[in-house]
């Protein structure tokens, strides 16, 4: 099964012909080293919402820890594509690798998706998680911004008519301030928010097997760093690149899509 596009519409939909129009031509590339943003983290397991015991991660519970590293474009000339959904907007970055790990199992992606959040209309659901997370007293409809990153392995599948993962691995974080004065539009931002504009680090992880959740958990980022390095792109195959529409969903629409 193809992954597509999670929401049914949006409002705008930007390609550069650098990126998607380069692979449509090539049919694959060639794997090349780029100077890349690099955001990397340890997040703290809080919460477990599943672990049946067969999951590549299981077993590890509250308390246990997850390093990530994302990586991503230096600049807006570098994104693949955007998708914007009303205050949230999804910038795409196809053939960056981004991997998680909890010190004895690791899986990667190859691609990332960097989200912006402007004045973000949260969820009942959104407000009981962060609040669980955080100790916070958000409510549905309390208007929140942030920058986070969303990826997931390549075997993930999605259900063609109700967008939920099927199938594979997929995580993201989310820096949130409460405050709607941390951003006034979409644009991409290379580098994240300093500590002391945000007041939620949230971090969750999924594993789907067969339409099971098998595992599923929730954090928060207890350590951060944002660098600027070498990467090697990993070459996709044209229809695998294509099928990346639909990857950027942003963590807080990521836990709207799982709780439904």
């Amino acid at each position: 099964m193809k992954q597509k596009i999670f929401r049914g519409s949006f409002s705008s939909l930007s390609l550069v012909t650098t990126g998607l129009g380069l692979l449509l031509m090539m049919g694959s590339v060639n794997a090349t080293t780029v100077t890349a943003s690099q955001f990397s983290y340890t997040a703290t397991i809080d919460i477990v919402n599943a672990d049946t015991g067969t999951g590549i991660f299981t077993g590890a519970g509250v308390g246990a820890t997850f390093d990530g590293t994302f990586n991503y474009g230096l600049t807006d000339t570098d994104i693949d594509i955007t998708e914007t959904f009303g205050n949230e907007a999804s910038h795409g970055f196809f053939l960056y690798p981004s991997f998680i790990s909890n010190g004895g199992t690791q899986v990667d992606s190859n691609s990332t998706w960097m989200d912006i959040l402007d004045n973000l209309a949260i969820t009942a659901d959104d407000a009981s998680l962060i609040n669980s997370l955080v100790g916070s007293s958000l409510s549905a409809g309390d208007q929140v911004d942030g920058w986070g990153g969303f990826a997931d392995t390549p075997d993930s599948e999605f259900d063609d008519i109700t967008d939920e993962q099927t199938e594979g691995v997929a995580w993201g974080f989310t820096l949130a301030s409460f405050s709607t004065l941390l951003y006034d539009n979409l644009d991409f931002r290379p580098v994240p928010p300093v500590p002391g504009d945000i007041d939620a680090a949230i971090f969750s992880l999924d594993e789907i097997r067969n339409g099971v959740t098998v595992y599923s958990v929730s954090g928060t980022i207890s350590a951060r760093n944002y660098d600027i390095g070498d990467v090697e792109l990993t070459p996709v195959p044209v229809p695998a690149a294509v099928w990346l529409f639909g990857s950027a969903i942003g963590l807080l629409g990521w836990i709207r899509r799982r709780a439904a």
